[in-house]
């Protein structure tokens, strides 16, 4: 038989088949967060701290005192990131996508 697709839905109109890829949903899980919509931070390698660039990460200015910009922890706050990740760039974060398939 032949099957038209309902664009709409995702899903064939005649019959009982649905689109394999999306189960009739018309959207997929983004391939590269997985569903998320996050990935991880390539600044700070999904930590979300680097290393203080003030003392090398030692924590310690030149005269042995704590560092005053990461305050003796030897990191900083990534200011790229929230806690290691950020947006997806493939589906902007919203963790799915129209599927290729049907829609």
């Amino acid at each position: 038989d032949c099957y038209e697709l309902e664009s709409t839905s995702g899903s064939y109109v005649r019959g009982e088949t649905e689109c394999e890829r999306c189960g009739g949903e018309g959207r997929v899980d983004c391939y590269e967060c997985g569903g998320s919509g996050s990935d991880s931070c390539s600044d700070c390698d999904g930590s979300g701290e680097l290393e203080c660039e003030d003392c090398n990460g030692s924590g310690k200015d030149s005269e042995g005192n704590d560092c005053t910009n990461c305050d003796g922890g030897g990191t900083i706050r990534c200011n790229n990131c929230d806690d290691g990740s950020v947006e997806c760039p493939e589906c902007n974060g919203e963790g799915r996508y129209d599927c290729p398939e049907c829609s």
